[in-house]
């Protein structure tokens, strides 16, 4: 990013404030403001400012120096430089120097200004030349100008991208392990109500059992019974019973066989779409996080 410039205004505003800090190692208080335009080693007083009556702000002088080095310079070639000077208590000496530089005429109608001398000659050409640096240093300045302000437009785009990212891989984060979480506790839900209903049909065998009488009919014993013995056989056992049943016994048989191994079947699936919910949510938790970590 290209470094701001201090203003005219601004420097002379701490010109002002060093000669009344307490801590100051100025004579007193600021008195005069001088303008120079500076000539090689020497120096040519444009315009000088004492403080008095007259009431002048910072703001109000930097505009009226910077107007002087305009309007001084507008038909001196090249860039010319300038140098605003600070008195203070009775010293006549410049306690404080701010050079700056202001860009003169560049361009000129035609080159035949000078005598037709060697001198004259000479002249041109060092006219020319100067020219031509100040065009190529100029062209560079606004080439790295123009380049600097695209690298820092470009890199707060990318930071800010980036932070977006972040923010949404969190809130991406959050939701997934908060998915993993409910399968995990309607899982658990799922295992419980198995385990109770299965309790709950063992549950008048153990009653009639404990106290001894029938409590709960020998049908519903006998059912319950019939009910887990079908669950647990496979189909070469069922085979085998059914070869030994009467025939009018059979039909029923293998209507109920039927109906607890499509429930068995639904079950299955149901298992296996919560398992491949399960694993394809671990596999996009596993590719965030690797993301992120890229």
């Amino acid at each position: 990013m290209a470094r701001s410039k201090v203003t005219l205004g601004d420097w002379i505003q701490e010109a002002v404030n060093d000669g009344e800090s307490e801590h100051s190692t100025k004579d007193g208080k600021c008195t005069a403001i001088a303008l120079m335009h500076l000539q090689g080693m020497s120096e040519i007083e444009v315009h000088a400012v004492k403080f008095g009556s007259a009431s002048w702000t910072p703001i109000q002088l930097g505009t009226l120096f910077l107007h002087k080095a305009t309007t001084y310079s507008q038909e001196l070639a090249g860039t010319q430089t300038f140098c605003l000077v600070a008195y203070y208590g009775e010293s006549k000496e410049g306690a404080a120097r701010h050079p700056f530089r202001i860009v003169g005429e560049l361009m000129h109608e035609g080159l035949g200004t000078e005598a037709p001398t060697p001198a004259g000659k000479d002249q041109q050409a060092m006219r020319l030349t100067e020219l031509i640096v100040q065009g190529a240093f100029r062209k560079d300045a606004i080439t790295f100008d123009t380049l600097l302000r695209t690298v820092d437009t470009l890199s707060r785009q990318s930071n800010q991208t980036l932070s977006q990212n972040a923010l949404l891989f969190e809130m991406f984060k959050e939701i997934t392990i908060e998915n993993v979480k409910l399968t995990h506790d309607y899982k658990m839900k799922e295992a419980l109500r198995q385990d109770i209903s299965a309790g709950l049909k063992q549950l008048p065998g153990i009653v009639n059992n404990a106290l001894g009488k029938p409590i709960f009919s020998e049908n519903t014993n006998d059912t319950i019974l019939f009910e887990r013995l079908l669950e647990t056989m496979n189909e070469e056992q069922a085979k085998g019973i059914l070869s030994h049943l009467p025939p009018e016994v059979a039909p029923a048989f293998i209507a109920r066989l039927t109906q607890l191994a499509e429930k068995k079947n639904q079950d299955a699936r149901i298992g296996r779409k919560v398992a491949a919910s399960d694993i394809a949510e671990e596999k996009e938790v596993a590719s965030v996080i690797e993301s992120s970590s890229e």
